[in-house]
């Protein structure tokens, strides 16, 4: 199964034109992915809610796929490698809006290499982010993937929890 998931990522990173994406599909196979992490997969409770009925829409799978991986990377610089964690993850549709969001809670510290206080905030599209500066993430890339998708991103952090939310 993992395999299988790793082919399937390697193949949606070669194609850099617009598909159609399944929402809960993706949500699944990106935390299939993450699990071939043993932090994630030993240490990190998950809880995921999917819709009953799957939003598809068109855009750049590599691109969703960055902004998720981006923070993934972002989270694990904040955790004691000896303790729990657990993930909230949720797909989530309104009127106008859907996408998905990602809770990471736990007991969370940020890294001497890091000049950050908690709590902090990210929030906007993709000219906003790259205006922003928070150190740890990779603002240029973020934009740059939040273009392909036309997505809205909110990044925030408290000592207990670190979340995501992509429109």
């Amino acid at each position: 199964s993992s395999l299988k998931n790793l082919g399937s990522n390697l193949m949606h990173d070669q194609q850099p034109l617009p598909v159609q994406i399944d929402l809960n599909q993706f949500l699944r196979e990106e935390l299939q992915f993450l699990s071939s992490d043993l932090f994630f997969k030993h240490q990190v409770k998950k809880n995921v809610k999917f819709l009953k009925e799957s939003i598809k829409f068109l855009g750049v799978y590599s691109s969703l796929s960055g902004v998720l991986s981006e923070f993934y990377y972002f989270f694990r610089r904040f955790v004691l490698e000896d303790q729990e964690y657990q993930l909230q993850a949720e797909i989530f549709q309104d009127q106008d809006n859907f996408g998905f969001y990602l809770n990471f809670l736990g007991d969370l510290r940020i890294p001497a290499d890091l000049n950050l206080r908690f709590p902090f905030e990210l929030e906007g599209s993709t000219s906003q982010i790259t205006q922003q500066k928070i150190e740890g993430l990779d603002l240029i890339f973020l934009g740059h993937c939040l273009r392909y998708n036309n997505g809205y991103l909110e990044i925030a952090g408290k000592k207990e929890m670190i979340k995501m939310r992509l429109l």
